[in-house]
């Protein structure tokens, strides 16, 4: 009889054996493309992960002479299939006389910066507004905003619940919005007085550069690429109002140095009615900083000035995650 362990390393094996594929040409293109940089290739093995990620599994030595990284060999793949790849686990950092096997993960192509800026009300140091910045499976990045009803501590015990449930859910695997539901669950049945709070989030995919924004009862998100501001709006009501709730969701593909700026109401409701959004858009269009935490700054700092000395009508907050790219993909 089999041990478990046993037939478990050969479900892995198996499960290997069947991701893997041939392409006698990109192979032959990575032994040319390493022999300029000092690698002597013996063999290539290409898999597709269950994640549909590129594995690439390169037996090699360094040339006569020569001295070579084992980071060059991945810089080198990297190359020649216009994907970023890095090193997987912990392998020698050079490379000998001595043939060895290197293992080349896909990596994320993306990664953000995240900065924010707030004030409570009436310039008070405790907001009802919360925030978090959470790493997610496969490669994603969430960023999230919880508006507490009210303002003052109660606002903010309320923000602060939500955003710690948030957390707890995502981490144990939730989707995003299952995990919203969950929590829209505890906020009606699980307290006598209800007490509602928004959820705002937007969730990065480092792989492919999607952006999913998810909503509920949560104010506008504007999106700021080198020529233009688009501006994404809810109608979906706050959680804890009702037991099933619409979730709004939106998809967008963000490129290199696109930002996207999240607001609580405090930040809308500053602005004079019915110019908030093209005004908003103005201020976000005329910011010159590449810097997240600078431009939330001057962001609040301009719709501030909207009420000239006058201390805040509300919580304001403002979050701002920039895109970049490791590397300019381009087909092979």
């Amino acid at each position: 009889d089999r041990s478990p362990s046993r037939g478990l390393g050969d479900v892995y094996k198996r499960q290997l054996e069947d991701s893997m594929f041939t392409d006698e040409r990109l192979e032959k293109k990575i032994s040319v493309h390493l022999k300029r940089k000092g690698i002597r290739v013996l063999y290539t093995n290409f898999f597709m992960n269950r994640e549909g990620k590129y594995e690439v599994h390169i037996t090699a030595r360094a040339m006569q002479n020569e001295c070579v990284t084992t980071k060059e060999l991945v810089r080198g793949v990297t190359e020649v299939m216009g994907r970023r790849f890095v090193l997987d686990g912990a392998h020698c950092q050079m490379l000998g006389r001595e043939y060895t096997t290197v293992v080349c993960m896909e990596g994320p192509a993306f990664y953000t910066l995240q900065g924010v800026a707030r004030i409570g009300k009436g310039c008070s140091q405790i907001s009802g507004d919360n925030f978090m910045m959470l790493e997610l499976p496969g490669g994603r990045q969430g960023v999230a905003l919880s508006d507490g009803m009210g303002s003052g501590e109660k606002a903010c015990r309320e923000s602060t619940l939500v955003i710690e449930l948030l957390e707890e859910l995502l981490e144990a695997g939730f989707p995003e919005k299952t995990a919203i539901q969950m929590i829209n669950t505890t906020l009606v049945m699980g307290r006598e007085e209800i007490h509602f709070s928004t959820i705002d989030m937007s969730v990065f995919d480092l792989y492919t550069g999607t952006c999913e924004l998810i909503k509920a009862g949560a104010s506008s998100t504007f999106i700021k690429k080198k020529d233009k501001v688009e501006h994404l709006s809810s109608t979906s009501l706050p959680i804890g109002v009702l037991h099933t709730i619409e979730i709004d969701s939106v998809k967008r593909k963000l490129e290199d140095g696109d930002f996207v700026i999240m607001v609580t109401d405090g930040i809308m409701d500053a602005l004079p009615v019915g110019e908030q959004d093209i005004l908003l858009e103005t201020i976000i269009q005329g910011t010159i900083m590449n810097n997240p935490k600078e431009m939330a700054h001057h962001i609040l700092e301009q719709v501030l000035n909207w009420n000239g000395d006058a201390a805040p009508m509300d919580d304001m907050t403002v979050l701002v995650a920039v895109s970049y790219t490791h590397l300019r993909a381009h087909e092979t």
